[in-house]
């Protein structure tokens, strides 16, 4: 039950970093198209990555709560 546990996190982590991929995508093309200035480009990329950054931190917290709950039992 680890291992698929361990899998699903991966799964996730992984989803994670695509829709990071996707949302840096979208900052670059609203520059390209001129919505956007060069400084927010930065700032909104800092952002993403900050939000990224949270969501894998929370992945890893359930996944080692989990990991205790399926060895205790």
């Amino acid at each position: 039950l680890v291992k698929i546990a361990k899998d699903k996190s991966e799964q996730a982590r992984i989803s994670i970093r695509n829709s990071r991929r996707d949302a840096n995508d979208a900052v670059k093309k609203a520059v390209e198209k001129h919505s956007l200035s060069e400084d927010s480009k930065f700032e909104a990329e800092a952002e993403v990555q900050k939000v990224t950054d949270q969501h894998t931190s929370n992945v890893e917290q359930l996944l080692k709560q989990k990991e205790s709950e399926i060895m205790t039992v």
